[in-house]
């Protein structure tokens, strides 16, 4: 009885340290990072482009023959209209935290928020 007791102790313990971690990684990484200190990359193809969250802002991207518009406002992305066949990029909800990503793979576009200064060192393999 004594060597399940322990053995359960330390699995709680495993266990609650395990969602700590998780906790502190996830929702602090995003928790710590405001809008001021966010940034849109976008990339096409083999293009890397960074917009700001802070202002707000309407821009058109064409890639693969399609076009998409996207808006930021209020710190948030959202794509507003895209040419593209299966329309999930248009019906992905606006992203407003670090490291949340819109994809279109019809036009190869991805929309990313990052902290400011990451990102620069993108690898497009393919």
């Amino acid at each position: 009885m004594k060597r399940f007791v322990g053995d359960a102790l330390i699995a709680a313990f495993i266990i609650a340290a395990a969602a700590a971690l998780a906790i502190c990684f996830f929702a602090g990484s995003a928790a710590l990072c405001e809008a001021d200190d966010l940034q849109l990359s976008v990339l096409v193809k083999d293009r890397h482009d960074s917009v700001s969250l802070s202002d707000d802002s309407v821009f058109v991207i064409e890639s693969n023959g399609f076009e998409m518009t996207v808006v930021v406002r209020d710190g948030s992305v959202y794509v507003e209209k895209c040419d593209c066949p299966d329309q999930v990029c248009v019906h992905t909800k606006a992203i407003s935290s670090a490291y949340q990503s819109i994809i279109c793979a019809p036009a190869g576009i991805i929309l990313k928020i990052e902290p400011k200064g990451e990102g620069d060192e993108i690898i497009v393999a393919g």
